[in-house]
C-alpha cells in the first residue's frame, strides 16, 4: 500500500507532507525549490497554458484577468464560476489544478506508484457541499500512471494543527490549549482537548470562533492603501488613478506583502514605487505598521473573547497554552498583543506547516492501522 499525502489546501498557500517509514514526518518539496505553492491559477491567453502556483503568481501581474485567487473562499457557492474564453470553470476544478499540482511534486519525490490518497485539511466552517466539491476535487487528480486518488479523508483544520502540536512535543500531553490560527485570508480560533497520555492520540474542538474575512490578505491591504496615500502625497498622483490601473494594483498586492514579512524581522524597510513619471520613496516602520493594522489585531482578540464568554471558559482558568499557526501569525504584534491580553505561554508552530504536518499524521496512522489489520 502506498503512502497517503497530508495536504492543507490554503486559501493564498498550500502545502503538502507524509510519514516515512520511520515515523517520521516530512515536507514535500515543490520544483520550485519551495516548500509551500500559492494557491493561484493562471489561464494563458491564446490558448496558452494553465499553470500552477509560482508561476500563475508571477503572470497574474501580466494576466491579471485570467487569474484566479482565493479559489477556496468559493467552494460551496452556488453556481459560481470563473470565466476563461467564455468557458466556465468552476472553484472545484480551479482546487483540482492546485491539488494536481501538490500531487505532481509528491510524485518527484516520492514516485507515482507510492501514493494511495488524500488527508485534505478543511475549515472547521465547511458544510456538507463545501466538503463534497473538496472531495470531488481530490478526485478528479490524475497520477502520472493515469490512476486516480484511491482514497480521499477531510480532516478539520484546527484538528490536525492540535495533532502537529502533540507530535512536537514529544511527549504525553493531555491539557486545554488555545489555538490561534491566522492565515492568509481567514481567522480562526479553538480550543482544543489534546490528550495524547497512556497510549491515546485524540484532539477534540470543545468551542471554535472566526471570520473567514478576517487574513493576513487585509493586513496588506491596510498597507497598501497606506502606501498609495503617501505615494499621493509626495507626488501630486490622484488616487482614484493608482487604484484603477492594474499595474499599480499587482506592485502594490506583491510589495505590501514582501514588506509585511520583512518587518517580522527588521524595524523598517524602504519601498520605491513609481507611476507614470513620478516616483517616490516611503519608509516603512515596523512601529508605523502596527499602528495602521491595529484594529484587525484587536479584531482577534474580540472573536477570542466572544468565543470564550459564550462557551464559559476562561483563559486564566481553562487554557494551559496559546498556539500559533497560519502564516500571518509571525508577524511580532500577533505575540505582542496575546502576552499583553492573556499572559500565558505562546508557542509558534511551524506556521505555514502545522496543519499539512497535522494531516500527514492522520495519514500515517491510517495507513499503519489498515497494515496492521491486513496483516493480522
Amino acid at each position: 500500500m502506498g503512502k497517503i499525502i497530508g495536504i492543507d489546501l490554503g486559501t493564498t498557500y498550500s502545502c503538502a507532507c507524509y510519514m516515512d517509514g520511520g515515523g517520521f514526518l516530512r515536507a514535500i518539496e515543490t520544483e520550485e525549490g519551495s516548500y509551500v505553492t500559492p494557491s493561484v491559477v493562471c489561464f494563458e491567453p491564446d490558448g496558452g497554458q494553465v499553470v500552477v502556483g509560482w508561476e500563475a503568481k508571477i503572470e497574474g501581474s501580466l494576466y491579471p484577468e485570467r487569474t484566479t485567487l482565493f479559489p477556496k473562499n468559493y467552494l460551496g457557492v452556488p453556481d459560481y464560476a470563473y470565466f476563461f474564453d467564455e468557458q466556465p470553470v468552476t472553484p472545484t476544478n480551479i482546487a483540482t489544478l492546485i491539488l494536481q499540482k501538490l500531487i505532481n511534486d509528491a510524485e518527484m519525490l516520492l514516485g507515482c506508484e507510492d501514493i494511495d490518497g488524500v488527508v485534505v485539511a478543511c475549515p472547521s466552517y465547511f458544510g456538507a457541499l463545501e466538503h463534497k466539491e473538496l472531495i470531488t476535487a481530490c478526485e478528479n487528480v490524475t497520477m502520472s500512471n493515469g490512476r486516480k486518488l484511491n482514497s480521499v479523508r477531510i480532516l478539520i483544520e484546527s484538528v490536525a494543527a492540535g495533532f502537529a502540536y502533540a507530535y512536537a512535543t514529544q511527549c504525553d500531553v493531555q491539557k486545554n490549549i488555545l489555538l490561534y490560527d491566522l492565515g492568509g485570508s481567514s481567522f480562526d480560533a479553538a480550543v482544543l482537548n489534546v490528550d495524547f497520555s497512556n497510549g491515546k492520540k485524540e484532539c477534540k474542538i470543545i468551542t471554535s470562533n472566526g471570520d473567514f474575512l478576517l487574513g493576513g490578505i487585509e493586513w496588506d491591504h491596510a498597507l497598501e492603501e497606506h502606501l498609495k496615500t503617501e505615494f499621493s502625497e509626495q507626488t501630486g498622483v490622484d488616487l482614484d488613478d493608482l487604484y484603477s490601473d492594474s499595474d499599480q494594483y499587482w506592485w502594490y498586492r506583491e510589495y505590501a506583502e514582501k514588506t509585511k514579512k520583512a518587518l517580522s524581522s527588521r524595524q523598517q524597510q524602504v519601498l520605491y514605487p513609481r507611476y507614470k513619471e513620478y516616483k517616490a520613496s516611503i519608509e516603512i516602520s515596523r512601529n508605523t505598521f502596527d499602528e495602521i493594522t491595529e484594529h484587525l489585531l484587536e479584531r482577534t482578540v474580540l472573536l477570542i473573547n466572544e468565543m470564550m464568554d459564550s462557551s464559559g471558559l476562561t483563559i486564566k482558568d481553562d487554557i494551559a497554552e496559546i498556539v500559533l499557526i497560519g502564516g500571518a501569525s509571525k508577524m511580532p504584534q500577533v505575540e505582542r498583543i496575546l502576552r499583553e491580553k492573556f499572559d500565558k505561554p505562546i508557542t509558534l508552530l511551524d506556521p505555514e506547516m502545522a496543519i499539512a504536518r497535522g494531516a500527514a499524521l492522520v495519514a500515517g496512522w491510517r495507513l499503519n492501522a489498515d497494515n496492521d489489520t491486513e496483516n493480522s
